[in-house]
């Protein structure tokens, strides 16, 4: 059957170019080769997935926490003036030697708030 014509069971998640479950989301999600973080308008970190390799330890201990408050206090300064140059729009996405790390902003289509989505 093509695309849109098929009937979607409930509690699929529909997107604008597919549908999928939640366990099918979240496994696609924890799949991927990187790291992704996902932090609101509000600078709070309402996600992260879980690939197979991390650079970092990370606990569900981070949801709901400012993300500057998610780094160690000596790059407290530094998180908190990469947010801000984004907000901004003074910074694009930055990387670094020993990893590479990119930052995505988009607004969410059901509001005017700017996301933030960390790629490591």
């Amino acid at each position: 059957m093509a695309f849109g014509l098929t009937q979607v069971p409930e509690g699929t998640l529909q997107f604008e170019t597919g549908n999928l479950t939640k366990e099918q989301l979240e496994d696609l999600l924890n799949a991927l080769p990187v790291e992704i973080t996902f932090v609101d308008a509000n600078d709070t970190v309402q996600y992260f997935n879980k690939p197979e390799k991390r650079f970092f330890v990370r606990t569900k201990a981070v949801i709901g926490r400012k993300v500057q408050m998610c780094h160690p206090r000596k790059s407290f300064h530094v998180v908190s003036k990469i947010v801000e140059s984004f907000k901004t729009g003074k910074n694009s996405p930055s990387g670094s030697r020993v990893f590479f790390c990119m930052f995505y902003l988009w607004e969410a289509s059901s509001t005017a708030l700017t996301n933030l989505l960390k790629i490591l």
